[in-house]
């Protein structure tokens, strides 16, 4: 046998001298787990998927909820929360792709691709938020969809305002 933390040293050493030398210690929380299994199972059932298992042995509430997941990665995803590198986004085809200013503040991408599909329809609307606050882009299917949609797009009311709609040109860093 390796070496032990001297707690557990410690913890085993008294076992010992109250069982007399039986040789079945266990750390408290898995005796525990393992008393309590014997008590509820009646031989059938007791299976659990792993992720449940590990939440009731680290004591997250236990029980069998889906609600929230005891099994997290360790990894964090990109973007809002994540290491900082944002998301991972597919580039822009200019040809595709229309520049919206005068958007109102609080709209959606949502309400966006609304008012523009009432018009002509698009693939994706984006509006943002922080850097260019006020303004978004619209993707289309065709480059002669987003040449005919900034003609019957600029200057069109959305919120009481008046949208300026323009080709896209991608901002040099």
């Amino acid at each position: 046998m390796g070496w032990l933390p001297d707690h557990i040293w410690a913890a085993q050493q008294s076992q010992k001298q109250q069982s007399k030398g039986k040789g079945n210690w266990l750390p408290d929380h898995i005796w525990a787990a393992q008393k309590q299994q014997k008590q509820q199972s009646s031989g059938k059932g007791n299976w659990l998927p792993d992720h449940i298992w590990l939440a009731q042995k680290k004591g997250n509430g236990g029980g069998k909820s889906w609600s929230s997941p005891a099994w997290k990665p360790a990894w964090k995803p990109a973007g809002k929360g994540g290491n900082g590198q944002g998301k991972f986004k597919k580039p822009i085809n200019p040809s595709l792709t229309v520049w919206v200013g005068g958007i109102p503040e609080g709209t959606t991408f949502a309400e966006l691709k609304a008012h523009v599909d009432s018009v002509a329809p698009c693939k994706w609307a984006e509006v943002y938020e922080h850097k260019g606050k006020g303004t978004g882009l619209i993707g289309f299917g065709t480059a002669d969809e987003a040449v005919a949609a900034i003609a019957m797009l600029n200057g069109s009311e959305f919120k009481g305002l008046a949208l300026e709609v323009d080709s896209y040109t991608k901002a040099k860093a």
